[in-house]
């Protein structure tokens, strides 16, 4: 396989239309099929489950399974031409590891950690986001969480702070929710409630108004906030560039 394939390969997980794919990419449908039809070779299992009309395309398990390691492989490679770009760039280093200056941390509560020197730079509610022709749509008062038990979820994948504060609001409403999907990736997330292929849990920092998504607060108690954070550690000494970035965040968030 190769990048290009997985590419094709997550285009279609997210179109489900070999058309538009090879459209997307300008290229010719059969070499779309003929791309998938390696994959499903060379993994020996099969990723999408064709109609006999070819119309209807539907992602399989082991297709949604792969799909998430090519969202990991496509995002690091987009990393690494990032930072092969910027390597002669100056610039200020974000992270954790001991040679960053600061790093930028989401979380949902104030980080308070000796070790750090914390400064929030903004906070958001989390939300339930739907398609706009979605039945819940028209809630913009809002909605409890007891009303979604029976709505399928799109979500992040559980390292995501949005994770954790999933979990916890269900737990706290007693109600075990249906995930149908995760994924990495908030584009893909933001397109597949788009489609109206379920509704998910976001900040209203992750939404723009291009994405024509309707974002509906939760009416729980204790709804969770998205809150982000720039951080350094304590014991650091900060560039003169570092200091003034800084700044302008703790300026910005007053």
């Amino acid at each position: 396989m190769n990048i290009k394939e997985l590419r094709y390969y997550h285009d279609l997980v997210i179109q489900k239309n070999f058309s538009k794919v090879a459209t997307h990419f300008g290229v010719a449908q059969p070499t779309i099929t003929m791309a998938i039809q390696r994959l499903e070779r060379e993994l020996g299992a099969p990723l999408f489950i064709r109609s006999q009309s070819h119309h209807d395309l539907t992602v399989t398990a082991s297709g949604l399974q792969f799909d998430q390691h090519v969202q990991t492989i496509l995002r690091e490679l987009e990393v690494a031409h990032q930072e092969l770009s910027r390597a002669k760039q100056e610039r200020i280093r974000f992270g954790l590891p001991p040679i960053i200056d600061m790093a930028l941390l989401g979380s949902l509560a104030p980080l308070q950690q000796d070790s750090f020197s914390t400064q929030v730079i903004t906070r958001a509610p989390i939300q339930i986001i739907v398609a706009p022709d979605h039945p819940l749509a028209t809630r913009t008062t809002g909605v409890s969480f007891q009303d979604l038990k029976k709505e399928p979820f799109i979500t992040l994948a559980n390292e995501y702070v949005h994770a954790q504060a999933f979990h916890q609001v269900s737990r706290a409403a007693g109600v075990r929710p249906k995930v149908v999907f995760k994924t990495h990736d908030v584009h893909v997330l933001k397109t597949l409630v788009a489609k109206n292929s379920g509704i998910s849990f976001l900040t209203t920092l992750a939404l723009e108004p291009q994405d024509h998504l309707v974002a509906l607060p939760l009416l729980d108690l204790g709804a969770p906030e998205f809150i982000i954070s720039v951080a350094t550690r304590a014991n650091r000494l900060l560039s003169p560039y570092g200091q003034e970035l800084w700044g302008l965040l703790a300026d910005e968030h007053d």
